[in-house]
């Protein structure tokens, strides 16, 4: 050490229940001498711990200042890491005898959590810190994955097979969503073929994303059956605002009225979920009172041309599209094994949504478990909340689109014919 002058004592602190900590007296200097117990095999990584302090004392000055590490087991015996001693309370099996009543017990326990924030406040990347652990996958090495097998062994047959016919009907509602559009455009592609290319576009679209599935897969298969520009564009722009129309009616309603208590540690709190409820459904009205009162039905902006329907396609788009979000809700809460209530359930799974959309995740994969965890989770258990997701993945995600995969390739194969 720099500059160490005077005579040296040792001594070992006690009671200690990891690393052995020892009091080097230098001078007028106090240090702390780390080392791991004796032993062979032992995991304690003194390297790593001393980064960690090197890394954060310049950012938070509560860290003890390390002053130097020794990964030679030669020298000691083990290696170790020396700092400057940090004086406070130390809480053993007993509480201080003197000048330590409940006042000082309660303002520790305040500095403790309060310490703890700051901490947690700290900015990795100032601390060239932004590599150090595995902040990847986090979350998912958080959970007991034998508990969510077991969880997912044990959803009986019934309530699997329940949730499939649910999943069935969910599809087929959607494949109504461009029947609207047929009956709006008037376009001649018979209503079987249209409810086909609905499904194909919704099973790709849930899996690979809308751009793929909602967007691409769509356009290309109207346009093998002949419909030409804007046709098309019509009938998946009123597809699309169809599903979210329904989704802002539901969604508006409960959040509006409270349905939903987000958690904790969210940055939204139930203040602003009641006001983006009340935004959803001033949408939804705004809309419908265009469609009701519109003098014009076209409109265009920036080179943009936009279409607006008459107030029997609006009504008949929340119809369809509100029942396919119930439906979906439907299939969660058979899956959770209805230990939860419906309205509950529905109002998670719309903020589920919501939230995949925000992420640009395809199949909002992680953003879906993770919300439904969060919410669910404290109640029913990370491990059911997981396996009833699971299900629901390979029941509404999976089956359709194997079904999609082998229609698409089908219709492809005699296009080309």
């Amino acid at each position: 050490l720099r500059g160490a002058r005077g005579p040296l004592h040792v001594g070992q602190f006690p009671h200690g229940h990891s690393n052995l900590n020892y009091l080097l007296q230098l001078g007028d200097s106090e240090l702390v001498l780390r080392r791991p117990p004796p032993g062979p095999g032992v995991a304690h990584d003194l390297g790593r711990e001393y980064r960690l302090l090197a890394a954060l004392h310049p950012v938070w000055g509560k860290v003890p200042q390390p002053l130097a590490y020794c990964p030679d087991p030669a020298v000691i015996g083990a290696p170790f890491h020396i700092a400057r001693r940090v004086h406070g309370v130390v809480l053993r099996r007993e509480l201080p005898t003197t000048g330590f009543g409940p006042a000082q017990l309660a303002a520790l326990g305040d500095a403790f959590a309060a310490t703890l924030a700051q901490l947690h406040r700290v900015d990795v990347s100032l601390a060239a810190l932004g590599d150090f652990g595995r902040a990847q996958g986090w979350a998912a090495r958080q959970i007991d994955w034998h508990e969510v097998g077991d969880a997912l062994r044990q959803l009986p047959v019934g309530v699997l097979a329940a949730g499939g016919a649910l999943c069935a009907l969910s599809h087929l509602i959607y494949s109504g969503y461009d029947l609207i559009g047929k009956r709006w455009t008037r376009h001649p592609v018979p209503t079987r073929r249209v409810m086909l290319i609905t499904f194909i576009s919704y099973a790709f679209n849930l899996n690979l994303g809308s751009l793929v599935g909602g967007v691409a897969m769509r356009l290309r298969l109207y346009a093998r059956e002949g419909l030409r520009h804007p046709i098309p564009a019509k009938v998946l722009a009123l597809s699309m605002a169809s599903n979210w129309l329904g989704y802002g009616l539901l969604a508006g309603g409960l959040f509006l009225f409270g349905w939903l208590a987000p958690p904790a540690d969210w940055r939204i709190g139930a203040a602003a979920l009641r006001g983006l409820g009340a935004l959803m459904w001033a949408v939804v009205l705004g809309y419908l009172a265009l469609c009701a009162f519109s003098p014009r039905r076209e409109f265009r902006l920036r080179g943009h041309h936009f279409f607006v329907p008459s107030l029997r396609i609006a009504l008949m788009q929340l119809l369809i599209a509100s029942a396919n979000w119930l439906t979906i809700g439907a299939v969660l809460w058979v899956l959770l094994q209805q230990d939860v209530d419906y309205g509950h359930t529905l109002a998670v799974l719309l903020v589920a949504a919501v939230a995949g959309v925000i992420t640009h995740v395809p199949a909002g994969l992680g953003v879906l478990e993770g919300v439904f965890v969060a919410f669910l989770g404290p109640t029913l258990g990370d491990g059911q909340v997981l396996a009833a997701l699971i299900a629901y993945r390979a029941l509404y995600y999976l089956a359709p689109l194997a079904v999609a995969a082998i229609a698409y390739f089908v219709l492809e194969a005699k296009t080309r014919r």
